[in-house]
């Protein structure tokens, strides 16, 4: 065989030795054909059978390869997929979790929260070592040897939910459940399953385990809408977290499992329970030792008394803090930003003018006879009666809401509370009273009883049974400090719970005589009238325009003809304000009063004088405040602000731009003084020191007001109905709302809150004269019943009075006392 047609043959024992390979030029060997005698012995391997392992193998391989870099691939796509968008969480200062607002007031106690999650975040060294312990032995004892991931438990919770057909949960690791709780969801799907394993990687390599441990302390819930620990130890336990001891901490961290399933404050032997597995737990991971074990399993929880509400009242200040804020700084981060806000609110005042308020309505349930039933029916038959003249009236529709009408009651118990549940129909349809209202009674109510009540609302769970109160008088209070126009004390209504609408801010209502002061003080500014001033007291009539007439009428019906300008306005004569209107121009009286600060519209006809444009208690008592010192501000309800690290956000003096002159205010603080000495609120001149005010009663008596206060306390309280009706006989702002302000400052001074002084000193531009008391000019030195009189300079008098001839009798003039309006 020529040598170059022999084969190169493969060794039998080297099956998968590749062939050399061969030059270009080289003859390829022929394979024999089948016919053909075979050149080889029938004992040596045949080429087809050498090469079909070779190939299955090679393509065993290739496919392995080839899966392996397709697995790397999708699994790199998938962490590609999941991890372009997780949030950059690189630094400890990136953890910022919604944490509660809290408003003080001026004495440090907690008025209110405002909030998305109830959370207060605190460092470790505020949490006491032992919460710490109790937490690791509950939920993660190796958290300190581990990496992050519990493998183990990943590949279990694989396990489980290929047996259950759908995704289950598996015991994480504190750093897994710190990354879902503040960074993922809780939701159970493989993309966050995926995102979780991405972030706690990222977090553990990121972090120190104090620092993640410390993220979850104050993440984790613990029941009854409260986050992180030191919420949980105050709510549980009543103390910060850094106070918690051995049994309180197992406690607390015992819940962390099921929080519904192991409150304390519901089931408390499940808490029991948990905590002792907790206990042990410890004890077995050498955290504490046996003897401290068995002396916490011995010890009750001992739960704190639940926290008390802030005080009721004070709510309605809470909301307009928080507008205040809103406006400020943004609603997300007054809601979530953990901020300290320092209010304006003084606890002692406020209580005093909640106390007064309650007291003075009170007082008029019981003059009009509003607090017992308008008529008893004795027997059923009577009632039954009543009951089908009424559905007859009401043509079978129960009332719609905002209803006011009659109803009967018709069943009393007691709730576990100890109130009266008192039900009333209207003959069609049935309606709960409020419990609120019903505490105004006299008496509890029977069955039998009928009584006048607005309809509320449907009651939830309640087919059919609607919600009513008994339709009695409100009230508003509202004080500030004329000087930095703090909001010190603010009551809405009756009770907060009753009604949240906030009738010092919200409500629109007449302010009948106390709109006089700004008529009077346009008079003044125009230096055409002084203090004693001649005004004329008698019946005229005046067109308001459209074809209407108007004729004033005093409260008395009564005219006294010529009266001083400051004794006009201590008696709140009616007719002389008109005439004042009239000559100094109703476009003088409204920009003074805008001046003052007040914003609502103003009535364009002479009825402005007397109080006919509708104002808020807030409004009338921040303009009065300016009125009295010279200078206008907006009331203000937040003194400072800082973030939970301490730092100012808000501490700006409050702005203040001259409205008057000092010699105006001064003079007006000496109209206001006469009302209190001599005039319609002559109730509060019992109180040693300079109180000035001035009541108010609008048309039919629907409204009564008193404003006024002391050099550092301006006040306002407004009685009325909601739907505005009488308030019965002889109820005006002297009788019915200067009480109220009485009580509040007898209150206050008694308490120390308040100290009435002196207003300041008699400034430059006002000048004192003696003046004769018929004629108005300058008195005789001889003249034994002078008053002395304050004019701004150069409006006083210069000339001499006469000489009054002898035996001419003594008279009061325009000076002397008369009948007051109220």
């Amino acid at each position: 065989m020529p040598s170059h047609q022999k084969k190169i043959m493969k060794s039998p024992q080297d099956p998968f030795e590749l062939q050399p390979k061969r030059s270009p030029t080289e003859e390829t060997p022929s394979i024999p054909s089948p016919s053909a005698p075979s050149l080889l012995s029938s004992h040596a391997p045949q080429p087809a059978l050498q090469t079909k392992p070779r190939r299955w193998l090679k393509a065993m391989l290739y496919l392995a390869l080839g899966g392996g870099v397709s697995g790397v691939g999708a699994l790199t796509g998938v962490l590609w997929y999941y991890g372009r968008d997780l949030p950059n969480f690189d630094r400890v200062e990136d953890y910022a979790p919604p944490q509660m607002t809290r408003l003080y007031a001026q004495e440090g106690d907690e008025l209110g929260a405002l909030y998305r999650a109830r959370r207060t975040v605190v460092p470790q060294d505020k949490i006491a070592p032992v919460m710490v312990k109790a937490l690791l032995a509950a939920e993660d004892a190796d958290f300190y040897q581990h990496e992050g991931l519990d493998y183990w438990g990943m590949l279990r919770a694989l396990y489980n939910s290929v047996r259950a057909g759908r995704l289950k949960g598996s015991g994480s690791t504190i750093t897994q459940q710190t990354v879902k709780n503040i960074l993922l969801t809780q939701e159970k799907t493989l993309a966050r399953k995926v995102k979780e394993v991405l972030l706690t990687r990222r977090l553990e390599d990121r972090f120190s385990k104090d620092e993640i441990l410390n993220m979850y302390l104050n993440t984790i819930y613990f029941g009854h809408g409260r986050e992180g620990v030191e919420e949980a130890a105050r709510f549980y336990f009543g103390k910060p977290a850094v106070e918690l001891e051995l049994h309180e901490a197992a406690t607390i961290a015992g819940l962390i499992q099921s929080p519904e399933r192991h409150t304390p404050r519901r089931h408390p032997e499940s808490a029991l329970k948990r905590r002792a597995y907790v206990l042990r737990q410890m004890a077995s991971k050498g955290m504490i030792t046996e003897g401290e074990r068995d002396v916490a399993l011995a010890l009750p929880l001992s739960l704190a008394p639940r926290p008390t509400p802030h005080l009721e009242s004070a709510q309605w200040w809470v909301r307009e803090a928080r507008k205040a804020l809103v406006e400020r700084l943004g609603e997300e981060r007054v809601l979530t930003g953990g901020l300290q806000v320092e209010g304006t609110l003084s606890l002692h005042l406020q209580r005093a003018a909640h106390n007064a308020l309650q007291e003075g309505l009170r007082a008029l349930d019981n003059r009009q006879r509003l607090n017992r039933p308008l008529k008893h029916l004795k027997t059923p038959s009577a009632r039954q009666a009543w009951l089908t003249k009424r559905n007859k009236r009401l043509k079978g529709d129960p009332p719609k809401r905002g209803a006011r009408l009659k109803a009967l009651v018709t069943e009393v118990k007691q709730d576990k509370r100890g109130r009266h549940e008192v039900v009333v129909s209207f003959g069609a349809g049935r309606a709960l009273l409020s419990p609120y209202s019903v505490a105004r009674l006299k008496r509890s109510p029977e069955v039998g009883d009928l009584f006048n009540v607005k309809v509320i609302e449907r009651a939830e769970g309640s087919e059919g049974l609607m919600r009513a109160e008994l339709e009695l008088p409100q009230a508003a209070f509202v004080a500030l400090n004329p000087h930095t126009r703090e909001v010190v004390a603010l009551v809405g209504g009756w009770r907060f719970k009753q009604s949240p609408f906030n009738r010092v801010t919200q409500a629109r209502r007449q302010p009948g005589s106390a709109f006089k002061p700004f008529v009077y003080g346009a008079a003044l500014e125009s230096r055409r009238f002084t203090l004693t001033t001649p005004l004329l007291d008698a019946p005229e009539t005046w067109s308001l325009g459209g074809g209407q007439r108007w004729t004033p009428q005093n409260y008395t019906r009564r005219f006294i003809g010529p009266v001083s300008f400051k004794r006009a306005l201590a008696k709140s004569i009616n007719s002389t304000a008109v005439r004042l209107a009239d000559s100094v121009g109703l476009e003088r009286v409204q920009e003074f009063a805008k001046r003052a600060g007040l914003k609502s519209e103003l009535i364009n006809n002479l009825t402005l004088a007397l109080g006919s444009s509708e104002l808020s208690p807030l409004e009338l008592v921040n303009a009065y405040a300016t009125l009295l010192t010279g200078r206008r501000a907006e009331p203000r309800f937040v003194r400072a602000v800082s973030s939970p690290k301490g730092e100012a956000l808000w501490s700006l003096p409050p702005h203040a731009e001259v409205a008057f002159s000092e010699d105006l205010s001064w003079l007006m603080n000496r109209l206001l003084r006469a009302v209190v000495t001599e005039g319609s609120g002559r109730r509060l001149s019992v109180i040693q020191g300079e109180v000035v005010g001035k009541t108010g009663t609008s048309n039919e008596g629907k409204d009564a007001w008193f404003v006024g206060g002391t050099p550092q306390l301006i006040f306002a309280v407004w009685v009325g109905y909601d739907h505005p009706k009488p308030l019965g006989r002889r109820e005006a702002g002297g009788g019915t709302a200067a009480p109220i302000a009485l009580s509040f400052l007898k209150e206050a001074i008694k308490g120390g809150h308040v100290e009435v002084g002196a207003w300041p000193d008699q400034p430059e531009g006002v000048v004192r004269r003696r003046i004769d008391l018929h004629s108005n000019l300058l008195a005789r030195d001889d003249d034994e019943q002078a008053v002395e009189g304050y004019f701004l300079r150069g409006t006083e008098p210069t000339t001499l009075a006469p000489q009054r001839a002898e035996g001419g009798g003594e008279s009061e003039g325009l000076f002397g006392l008369g009948d007051e309006e109220e």
